[in-house]
């Protein structure tokens, strides 16, 4: 029944529309209409430009360089390993993996 009225009640508003060409005339005489569309045609924009630029991130461009990255297991190896002439207690062991050589010396509670 609530639906049923509802649905009354929104075709009573659309009968008291004025016509196409007065509801117009008022619309473009209205400054808040001016303001709405406006709001929408930036909204629309900086949609358009984010996609934009996503795209471009997502397909580097041919004339870049791709730039060598290196991965989290070489950086660790490459930031633990000793010095030139210098030698670890792991070394001595003769166990030279990253990860011994991380957790050498940590303590956990």
């Amino acid at each position: 029944m609530t639906m049923v009225l509802l649905g009354l009640g929104m075709h009573l508003q659309y009968l008291r529309l004025p016509d196409k060409e007065k509801l117009f005339e008022r619309l473009f005489a209205d400054t808040r209409f001016h303001i709405l569309v406006l709001h929408l045609v930036a909204i629309l924009v900086v949609l358009v430009t984010r996609c934009h630029f996503a795209r471009a991130l997502r397909q580097p461009s041919q004339s870049q360089p791709s730039v060598p990255r290196l991965s989290m297991a070489a950086s660790t190896a490459a930031d633990s390993a000793p010095a030139a002439g210098m030698t670890s207690s792991s070394d001595v062991v003769g166990d030279a993996s990253p990860a011994r050589r991380v957790s050498e010396g940590m303590t956990l509670h």
